[in-house]
């Protein structure tokens, strides 16, 4: 690239409008060039503010040191973000998209979101089932549900009664007709719950009986 208008002035030339005299010939004018320190590098670059590099026209932003971006410029001071990751312009970050993180309620740092309540956040970027709270569950099953332990099933929140639970299987107990709340089970007619064993008793057998009515 030529700088120079080849007019002559006395012992120096006329340089076109992007260049300078350095008192022997022509060179970049990089002042005021966006990014850059203003210092010319050679004769037609210039220095770059980290993290930019010039790429023979620009200083463009060095997306290979963002994290969370994929390594390429969508413009000369922004990146190409990864899976549910937005660009931040102010902080020039790829930031984590809270809004498509499930069960997340806003984001906490550029690479964590807050979780609504009864969820955390985990290893893999994702908000989930706090397990650490519910009775007779073991670890986290996937991001909305709980491991119960053995004769427990879960059972997804219900509004006004619990938030999740683990309640005892009744499906798997003989002589029982369906739940009564999570740890008891109703039983058939002439059967009493047995709140110890677990078991549907015939009336009067033991001596750990509940009755039958139906309770959440």
């Amino acid at each position: 690239m030529t700088y120079t208008t080849a007019v002559a002035n006395g012992s120096s030339c006329s340089c076109n409008t992007s260049a300078v005299w350095n008192g022997t010939y022509c060179i970049k004018n990089c002042v005021g060039v966006p990014n850059s320190n203003g210092t010319t590098n050679g004769v037609t670059g210039c220095f770059c503010n980290s993290p930019f590099n010039w790429n023979g026209t620009n200083c463009i932003l060095n997306c290979l040191t963002i994290l969370n971006s994929n390594g390429t410029a969508n413009a000369t001071d922004s990146c190409f973000c990864i899976s549910r990751y937005g660009w931040n312009a102010t902080n020039l970050t790829c930031t984590i998209n809270c809004s498509r993180i499930g069960n997340s309620n806003g984001a906490n740092t550029s690479n964590n979101c807050f979780c609504i309540a009864n969820f955390i956040w985990n290893d893999t970027q994702k908000c989930e089932r706090n397990c650490s709270g519910v009775k007779y569950s073991t670890a986290t099953w996937n991001t909305v549900a709980c491991n119960c332990t053995t004769g427990y099933v879960w059972e997804a929140p219900l509004s006004g009664i619990h938030d999740g639970a683990c309640k005892i299987d009744c499906n798997n107990i003989m002589n029982t007709n369906g739940n009564n709340g999570i740890e008891a089970c109703v039983c058939l007619p002439t059967y009493d719950w047995n709140a110890v064993g677990k078991t549907c008793d015939p009336n009067g057998q033991s001596s750990n009986l509940q009755g039958n009515r139906r309770r959440r």
